[in-house]
Parts: structure tokens; sequence; C-alpha cells
């Protein structure tokens, strides 16, 4: 017999030539003896093959997927406390969102309590009324007209001159002689106001003519110290209030405030005022239009009728008005807990979304699920042991929310139960671990998870904006969204 033997000298010969020998054996040296099939072997690879024909798990399945789990759990573990920035920064990250939920409310709360309304006022101060304030173009529109009035010799009139006379008022324009031309016997144009019964079609055109007076004084007479006067392009007349307010109609935020004058003989005149009460912030502070607009144009308009009846050329009425609220107790300031709260607690519950697909991702890109696959890993056990780690990951996360909201004393916090908040963040955390999982299974780059993450989380904010202001689709209480309906009563017909 000759036994082939093969001997690679590289170690001594420095070389990687391989040399193969054949040396003669003695005939006297038995064979060795053959060994005996193996029963437990052959039994395994029995059990074996008919579990893979069958489809069945091996007796042992479980206990290998638990013996799995354990060991990967271990890991994650082990690698969440050497990457501890990271864990810590996914953990209590929460405490920057509810500091700013803090700031923010603390920040808006310490601005309104300089309003009047949250203020202690025992003795408050009378403020003199200075005159009509120019008004400021709402947003979305370029030009604004400080008042409005009616009625006019033509719809949006501008009262450009001072007229002495009817006569003068009658020639200024064709709109003023149409208005003042007589109706009755012999025609011809009006040209008294104080006889009494007027000459029949005049009274229409005396009453505009003593409007106008009235109007123009008011212009010329708003300046003050503080005021100025009034221009006549921010002034508009029209012939009667039905006119006036189809233009309000259609032109909505364009007049600041209107008058609806009466006057049916020379010594009566009488007024009413329509307000625009949309308010607007100036710098931080809300405008009462009431106050800054009603009462001021109330103050003006009385000061001038006095003057065109009680008061005759030369003399001036000298009226000073001042305005003084009640005294009152400090009203209790609002909390915004509830306007600004929901923004940042989602951003908070959903800031370790991107985190979670990024472990997943970065363990597929480096190939050690599948080195782990090859050395008989289930994927039952790799997808449960990351399941179960996210889902401790995220009860950790949501009971710091808790904790956090209540050191920083927010009354949603306090006065909701610990297990119903507990829960509604925990809940929401899983179901975006099921969701990092989809979508990490759709990436094979770290890079990339991370700008998907990202562009998640910013998917997200634009769903909470559609959602809280606008009620898409839920619909909200005020309004009807598109994808609601109402019932019409007395018809029984919905309307959508």
């Amino acid at each position: 017999h000759k036994s082939r033997t093969t001997l690679r000298l590289g170690e001594t010969a420095r070389s990687n030539k391989i040399a193969t020998c054949e040396v003669p054996m003695d005939p006297s040296i038995p064979d060795p003896p053959v060994p005996s099939a193996l029963p437990e072997a052959e039994s395994l690879d029995t059990n074996v093959l008919n579990n893979a024909r069958t489809g069945q798990a091996p007796s042992n399945y479980w206990g290998e997927v638990v013996k799995q789990v354990t060991a990967l759990l271990k890991k994650n573990f082990i690698l969440g406390k050497r990457n501890w920035v990271t864990t810590c920064l996914r953990l209590l990250s929460s405490f920057f969102f509810i500091l700013l939920i803090f700031g923010v409310n603390e920040g808006i709360q310490i601005r309104t309590r300089e309003e009047a309304y949250n203020k202690d006022i025992t003795s408050p101060e009378p403020k003199m009324i200075e005159g009509i304030p120019a008004c400021v173009p709402k947003y979305g529109k370029t030009s604004c007209f400080t008042l409005a009035y009616t009625p006019a010799p033509v719809n949006q009139f501008k009262p450009d001159k001072d007229y002495a006379t009817l006569n003068a008022f009658v020639e200024s324009s064709t709109d003023a002689t149409s208005l003042c031309t007589k109706t009755g016997n012999g025609g011809g144009v009006c040209s008294d106001c104080d006889s009494t019964p007027q000459e029949q079609g005049c009274k229409a055109c005396c009453e505009a003519f003593r409007v106008s007076k009235i109007v123009r004084g008011i212009m010329a007479n708003n300046g003050t110290e503080v005021r100025q006067p009034i221009p006549v392009d921010k002034v508009i007349g029209f012939t009667s209030p039905l006119e006036m307010d189809k233009y309000l109609l259609a032109n909505p935020e364009t007049v600041q405030g209107a008058y609806i004058f009466h006057s049916p003989d020379s010594r009566t005149v009488t007024m009413t005022l329509q307000q625009n009460s949309t308010s607007t912030a100036v710098r931080g502070e809300w405008t009462r239009p009431f106050f800054s607009v009603t009462v001021p144009m109330q103050v003006m308009a009385q000061r001038e009728i006095a003057q065109q009846i009680h008061f005759s050329e030369g003399e001036e009425a000298d009226m000073q008005v001042l305005l003084s609220e009640f005294a009152h107790p400090a009203l209790d300031v609002t909390s915004f807990e509830g306007a600004i709260a929901p923004l940042f607690l989602l951003a908070c519950a959903m800031f370790p979304f991107a985190i979670q697909m990024s472990e997943v991702v970065v363990e597929k890109e480096l190939k050690l699920r599948q080195a782990l696959s090859s050395m008989g890993l289930h994927d039952l056990s790799y997808w449960l042991s990351w399941h179960v780690y996210q889902s401790v990951m995220s009860f950790l996360s949501a009971f710091f929310i808790y904790c956090f909201g209540c050191i920083f004393q927010l009354r949603m916090f306090l006065k909701n139960d610990f297990g119903v908040l507990l829960c509604t963040f925990w809940f929401f955390a899983q179901a975006m671990v099921g969701f990092a999982f989809f979508v990490g299974a759709l990436i094979s780059r770290s890079s990339s998870a991370v700008m998907v993450g990202f562009s998640t989380f910013l998917l997200g904010f634009l769903l909470y904006f559609m959602v809280i202001p606008f009620g898409f689709p839920y619909g909200t209480v005020s309004m009807t969204q598109s994808f609601s309906y109402e019932r019409d009563i007395v018809s029984g017909n919905y309307t959508w």
C-alpha cells in the first residue's frame, strides 16, 4: 500500500509550493476498522428531512427561539449601553420638548398679563379721546377706508370740497345736480333748505348737503397732537345704507367704520354707527375696535353735529371726552397648553422613529443579519428581539414624558389619569415601531434611513396642521367640512 501525503512547504522555506510524497506502507499493518453507522445521527438527519418535507418546526424550535431572543436582547442592550449618548437622547429628548411647552406657555402668559383685563385696576385713569385712528390694511388687502357714510350724491362718492351754500353743492357735479332737481311744478333745482315745508323733491338734496358739511368737518377737525386730518382718499360715500352694505359685503375688511346719518331738517341730525369688529394684534397686543375706533367716531361726529347746529361761523365747539374703564380685579390668565402642547408632544413621540429605523437598516447594511442567519438564526427570533427591545425603550420614553410633564406642572398631566396618558404615548410609539420596521425593510443604506426618518417626521407635522387648525377631514364645531353633512329639518334632505 502507498499513502499520499501532502506537505505545505511555506513556513520554513518561505514558499507556497506544495510537495506530494508517496510513502510505502508496511503490509503487516492491518487496515483500520470501518466504523459502524451512527444511529443517532441517522435518526437526526431523518427528523430534519421529515420536518423539511412537512413544513413543521423541530421539537426544540421554540427553545431555540427563546435562547436566540435572549441572546439578541442582551446584544441590543449592550449596544445601547455602549452608545449611551444616543440612548439618553432617545429617552430624554422629551425633556427638551416639554421645556419648550413650558417656556412658550409662560411667555404668552407674561405677555397677556400686561393687558388691562389681566391687571388689578382699582383706580383707572381716564384717557382723552384723541380722534379717529387711520385705517391699516388688513392681511391680504392693499388699501382701506377710514370711514364710510351715507347719504351721498352718488355711490363711492369722494367729499373733496367744502360747500358754503346749497347752490355751490348743486353746481359741484352732475350727480349733485341730478339729485337736487325739483320734481314739482316748474322744475329747476333746489335753492333753499330752510323753508318749511321744503320744496318738493329737495328733501334728499338738502339732507346730502348737510351730511356733506358734517363729514367734511369730521375730516378737517380730526387732527390733534396724536391724530392727523383724514385725507379724501380714505373716505367714501354711498346713496343709501343698502348700497353701503352691498359694498361692505363685496369688499370685506376694507372699511374701518361707517356713519348712517339722518337729517330731516336743519335742526335735527341723528346717526347710526357701524364698526368693523375684527380684532388685530399690534406688536403682540390685541386691539379692541369698540374703544379704539367706534367711540372716537361717535365723539367726533357729535362734536361736529353740535358745531353745525348750535354754533355760528367763527365759533368752535370745544368738546373734550375722556374714557375710563370700570375698576375690576385681575382676571385669570388663560393657559395656552391646549393650543401649543399637542405640537411639541407629537414631536417628542415621533423623535425616536428615525433612530429605530436606522438601527435595523445598519444591521442589514453590515450583513449582520445574513451572517447570523447562516449560523441558524430564525427570522422570528430576529424580529421578536427587536420588537421587545423597541417596546421596552418606547415604554421608558412614554414614562419619561409623563414624569417631565408633572415636573413642569403642566395641567394636562396633573389633571388626567396616569394610566391613560402612559398608554396613549406608549401605544402611539408601538405603532411607530411597526411602521419603522416596515419602512426599514425597504431601505438598504443607513444614510437614506436618516433622511427618510426625518421626512416622515415632517410629514407628521404637516398632518398635524391639517387636522388640528382646519379640522380636516373630521370637521369642527364651527364649520362644516367637505366630509361632513347636515340634515335639513324641514325637507329631511342631507346637504354636503
